[in-house]
């Protein structure tokens, strides 16, 4: 539960501290953990569930802010990534790319023991590896890496 108490103080803070670009980044985080409260329903939000909420608002943002910079809107495209740089505070340390190939590996030959043909291997893995590792990485950079680890 602490990290909405976190979110809240932090959005407290840019208020005083008239911080519109982190202002802007909590607001939205709060608003989506407020529908993922509606949606869990009775159960507590749990770290996972925040995590993911946060990749996938950093994920947002980042892509909003290529399609700014395409269409040479800097000012807009820099602002995003500043919204994603903030929320970016709230997700665990983040892993290397040594700690995901090794992560990879062990999940892969556990998969491999199923038999699965390599389409549904490389999905179960990445799954598998989303579960145990929610947050701590980019599921692209991990999905490229399993890329490497089955050519």
């Amino acid at each position: 539960m602490d990290f909405k108490l976190k979110v809240q103080e932090d959005f407290v803070k840019a208020m005083k501290n008239r911080d519109e670009v982190a202002k802007s980044a909590l607001s939205s985080l709060k608003a989506q953990m407020l529908l993922a409260d509606k949606t869990l329903g009775s159960k507590v939000m749990d770290e996972s569930t925040f995590w993911a909420i946060v990749t996938k608002m950093i994920a947002q943002r980042e892509e909003s802010a290529k399609i700014f910079s395409d269409a040479g809107r800097d000012e807009l495209s820099r602002n995003e990534l500043s919204q994603a740089e903030v929320l970016g505070r709230y997700l665990p340390k983040q892993m290397t790319t040594e700690e995901v190939r090794q992560e990879l590996v062990n999940i892969l030959d556990q998969m491999k023991t199923l038999g699965l043909p390599l389409p549904a291997l490389k999905g179960k893995t990445l799954g598998q590896f989303n579960r145990n590792f929610r947050g701590k990485c980019h599921l692209e950079v991990a999905s490229n890496i399993l890329g490497e680890l089955l050519s």
